[in-house]
């Protein structure tokens, strides 16, 4: 196990043993459901034996979901917007990169989407962890010309 600030990462070998634990789950949930069905569909042949056709009614299994079905959704999900935001994505960087118009003209909406996102990452607990301690030199930021400044620490 790899130990980090937060929490142990398993190894290997615990990893592909909670593969098979997911599994089991996943085949165990599946069995019960079709015990269940098969029990509502003799059920249902016995009302209809008796003449009570209107007494049938159709009910879902109600376990618990397994881990393949939950990551499947998800994966069902998130796949199609990765792909819309690669297909959108990539032609735009190539033409910024090609075309310093281009660059131009995108770079604000890219820089304020930038903003926005980082703010609301910082905000809810995201962003960087480490916090430089003092301000570090930018281009934008030149320091007067009759103060001397020692940047070389950093």
């Amino acid at each position: 196990m790899v130990q980090t600030t937060l929490d142990a990462i398993p190894g290997p070998g615990q990893f592909w043993q909670q593969v098979g634990v997911l599994i089991d789950d996943a085949t165990a949930g599946r069995v019960k459901a079709q015990e269940f069905y098969l029990g509502q569909d003799a059920k249902d042949a016995a009302l209809v034996a008796k003449g009570k056709p209107d007494a049938v009614k159709t009910r879902r299994f109600a376990g618990k979901s397994s881990f393949p079905g939950q990551i499947l959704p998800s994966i069902r999900t998130v796949f199609p917007g990765f792909l819309i935001g690669t297909i959108i994505a990539v032609p735009l960087g190539i033409l910024c990169g090609l075309s310093p118009t281009a660059n131009a003209a995108i770079n604000p909406l890219v820089q304020i989407v930038t903003l926005v996102v980082s703010a609301t990452a910082g905000g809810a607990g995201g962003g960087t962890r480490h916090r430089p301690t003092r301000p570090r030199p930018h281009a934008l930021c030149l320091p007067d010309r009759g103060a001397q400044h020692d940047f070389a620490g950093d």
